[in-house]
């Protein structure tokens, strides 16, 4: 969570059930891969995690942009107090 609230995760996955979540600033959340693509060797493996990895990534930073901000998020009024 930062300071404008929690931003939705992005997450994508495979038809086959592979899934992968991260969060806006690219954080690995959740990684869920089948029997079929841990067995398919490192290159495949490999290129199966990237492939969902961007594609979360790219969902999370869109959550993030148009994440709302709470109504107070100004900064306080410093002469407020000076009079």
């Amino acid at each position: 969570m930062d300071a404008a609230g929690p931003v939705a995760p992005g997450d994508a996955d495979t038809p086959a059930g592979d899934r992968i979540v991260v969060d806006h600033t690219g954080e690995l959340l959740e990684l869920a891969l089948t029997d079929a693509a841990l067995t398919a060797g490192h290159h495949a493996v490999a290129d199966t995690v990237l492939g969902l990895y961007r594609r979360a990534l790219t969902v999370a930073e869109g959550n993030a942009a148009t994440a709302s901000h709470p109504v107070g998020d100004r900064l306080p009024n410093r002469r407020a107090g000076l009079r």
